[in-house]
Order: structure tokens, then C-alpha cells, then sequence
């Protein structure tokens, strides 16, 4: 069974090197459009606390996957924005419903989360809904 544990950002340096290829991997493969952050990018966010780093471990205690989860407040809600996500067979109902928990856990009140067309369609299987469709544009 995997569990899904936030990381206290305390500990964001001590775990990045056990999630960073989890995390470049996701952003590899997550976003057909033009890239909004690096790797680097991300490794500071979780290192100074604005974004959340969670980590899928199995029963041996072991990283299997992990995610990035930005907290935002909009005039009606608490947004939880799953930045990224990566790792091996851990997307599936419970996985997807510690990550609703655990963003709740942070006052949100609303998820949301960016990514292609399959990522949509297994995702909708956990709830999800395909709102609105991503345009985009360098300048």
C-alpha cells in the first residue's frame, strides 16, 4: 500500500535528492506548452516553504513517487494546485484522495492541477473535472 506524507520544508533539503527524479521526470513529461519553471525553480520553492513537497512511500518506508502542491487564495477560495507529479503506479483512488486530505489539512477548498490529455482522463476517474482548456502565447 502507498502512503502519501507531506514533508515538513525543514526537511526539503534532506529529501530533494531522493524525489528529484520523480520531480524532473514529471515535469518532462506533464506539459506539452511552454515550461512556467525549472527544476531549480521548483527545488527553491520547496526549500523556502511556498510550495508543499509530498512524498508516496510504501510499506517499506521507501519513495515510490512525489508531488509538488502550491497553496493560493482566490476571493472565494483556497486553491491547491498540484505543480507536479511523478512517480511509478502511485496514481490511483486512495493515493489521490491522502493528496485531497492532506490539501485540505492546508485550508484548501478547491484542487486543481494542469496536465495533458491522459493525465485528464485518469484523473477524472478520482473526481476530477476538466474546467477549462490552457491557452498559450510567448511574448
Amino acid at each position: 500500500m502507498i502512503t502519501v506524507h507531506p514533508v515538513d520544508r525543514n526537511y526539503g533539503h534532506q529529501t530533494w535528492p531522493m524525489v528529484e527524479g520523480y520531480i524532473r521526470s514529471a515535469l518532462e513529461t506533464e506539459y506539452d506548452g511552454v515550461p512556467m519553471y525549472s527544476i531549480e525553480h521548483i527545488q527553491n520553492y520547496v526549500a523556502t516553504g511556498e510550495w508543499l513537497l509530498c512524498v508516496a512511500v510504501d510499506e517499506n518506508n521507501e519513495i515510490k513517487g512525489a508531488c509538488t502542491i502550491q497553496f493560493y487564495n482566490q476571493p472565494l477560495h483556497r486553491v491547491a494546485f498540484i505543480s507536479t507529479c511523478g512517480g511509478r503506479l502511485v496514481s490511483n483512488k486512495d493515493t489521490v484522495n491522502q493528496v485531497k486530505d492532506i490539501a485540505r489539512q492546508n485550508g484548501a477548498t478547491l484542487i486543481t492541477a494542469v496536465g495533458r490529455p491522459a493525465i485528464a482522463r485518469l484523473w477524472r476517474r478520482y473526481g476530477f473535472n476538466q474546467t477549462n482548456i490552457l491557452l498559450e502565447q510567448l511574448l
